[in-house]
């Protein structure tokens, strides 16, 4: 290989030379409307050893796709491990705000606009489900075992599904918590800026605005179990979600990682976040258990919940 130069270019140093050595998926880059006609796209990433006329567990990460395949918006969710454990993984770009609900006069009627009714969140949803959907149609998905996870904006969109949609079968989270007792734990600051994109205040008890996203209000209308894995910064925002799920029956897990913020910074922390997602979709959309003793202990405790989730 020539350099910008025209001399040749010789490798000093390989930080990973196992990489060389590994299977990676093939990807597709797909474009499609929504069921509002809007268009969006996302990267395919097939599952390692694909056979045609075989269908797959599918997971879902958000909510940029770049071209560099890694694991979505805050790194959290390994889409070549993913592929080379028998999954196909659609990597969706939720656009921006404005692409879904146009210009608006300023950033915070854009905020609002796209809150109002929830718009741009079932802009979302509809882009992902038609997506998926096609790939349903195409023989590659299994309509049953299809998993959902985002970080922040993504994480939005999970809960959003997790009331909306009948299309997933489990999901993981991290980065929020939309709930009426949020501004509790975010500040003055913080609540009054999302107060100003359309969130009520908590003085404001608006049940109508709640129902639509809010897992505290209405646990027994979540469709699929959820994994939070919080920053310790943040998991205050979760735990009314997680508390009201667990005691629905409705399966949910929720570790803290310490000295962590929005976007998880310690690589053992992210390790441990690979590892535990990776064991909660071969849970739920695979039914297997991890070897690892740490991961087999989890597994068991899920499997109790399990045995205690009533379906809706």
């Amino acid at each position: 290989m020539l350099g910008l130069d025209g001399t040749k270019e010789q490798k000093i140093f390989d930080p990973n030379p196992e990489f060389a050595s590994l299977i990676l998926g093939a990807a597709e880059r797909l474009n499609w409307r929504n069921s509002f006609g809007v268009p969006f796209y996302g990267d395919l990433v097939y599952p390692v050893g694909f056979k045609a006329g075989q269908r797959y567990p599918l997971i879902i990460v958000q909510y940029r796709t770049r071209g560099f395949l890694r694991g979505g918006i805050g790194d959290e969710v390994p889409i070549q491990a993913f592929a080379n454990r028998g999954y196909f993984v659609l990597v969706v770009d939720n656009l921006t705000y404005e692409d879904i609900v146009g210009r608006q006069m300023s950033a915070r009627a854009l905020t609002a606009a796209f809150n109002r009714d929830f718009a741009g969140r079932r802009n979302i949803v509809s882009a992902i489900e038609a997506a998926t959907r096609s790939l349903i149609d195409r023989g590659f998905v299994d309509p049953k075992r299809i998993g959902i996870t985002g970080l922040s904006d993504g994480c939005t969109t999970v809960q959003f599904a997790a009331i909306h949609s009948t299309l997933f079968s489990a999901g993981s989270v991290s980065g929020c918590g939309w709930e009426p007792v949020q501004d509790a734990f975010l500040g003055p600051m913080v609540a009054q800026s999302y107060h100003d994109g359309g969130w009520p205040r908590l003085a404001d008890q608006d049940p109508g605005f709640w129902s639509q996203i809010s897992l505290m209000e209405q646990p027994r209308r979540v469709r699929f179990p959820i994994l939070f894995q919080a920053a310790d910064n943040e998991y205050l925002a979760m735990v009314a979600s997680h508390t009201a799920l667990a005691q629905a029956g409705v399966p949910s897990d929720l570790y803290i990682f310490p000295d962590e913020d929005h976007i998880k910074w310690q690589p053992a922390h992210r390790l441990a976040v690979y590892h535990r997602n990776l064991a909660w979709f071969d849970f739920w959309l695979k039914g297997q258990r991890p070897a690892d003793a740490q991961g087999y202990r989890e597994a068991l405790r899920w499997e109790e919940m399990n045995k205690k989730y009533i379906r809706n």
